[in-house]
């Protein structure tokens, strides 16, 4: 798993913890989680980081979350963030899309940040057939249901 974390508590110490575990808790398990400082610019950058890792055995695709912007309708702030499934096996990219999600909600912790941030990658995931959730919607540590993140359509 590689994602940004420079800079975003939600991806950083608790937040990234709370994240792998929701992933895990949810049926994606994370064998590592690296916090990039900076994106991966290309699919060849993102195979030399797979074999300069030290992962653990049995990893067999690297699932990497890009932000691309911020951006603000009314008062609420979204992520907007590429995501991509790469398999080893194949050394190609068998999943990518684009996702948003809410990054301020009043009263959140970086850890409950965080686990809206996996659920809404977890939908995405589930949506095109490359994760089966153990539960309808993807859960939090609590057992509660993860509201999607909805985001408005403007037109200008």
């Amino acid at each position: 798993m590689y994602a940004w974390g420079a800079g975003d508590a939600a991806l950083g110490g608790v937040g990234a913890e709370r994240f792998v575990q929701t992933l895990h808790r949810n049926g994606l398990p994370v064998a590592s989680f690296v916090g990039l400082d900076r994106a991966l610019p290309d699919v060849a950058a993102l195979e030399r980081a797979w074999g300069d890792a030290s992962r653990p055995a049995g990893a067999t695709h690297a699932l990497v979350l890009t932000r691309q912007r911020l951006d603000t309708f009314g008062t609420a702030t979204y992520i907007r963030y590429e995501a991509v499934l790469w398999s080893a096996a194949s050394r190609k990219l068998v999943w990518q899309s684009t996702l948003a999600s809410l990054s301020n909600l009043a009263g959140e912790t970086s850890a409950q940040r965080a686990e809206k941030l996996a659920g809404d990658a977890l939908r995405g995931l589930a949506r095109d057939g490359f994760v089966a959730l153990s539960a309808p919607a993807p859960r939090d540590a609590t057992g509660g249901e993860i509201a999607p993140t909805l985001v408005p359509v403007q037109i200008r």
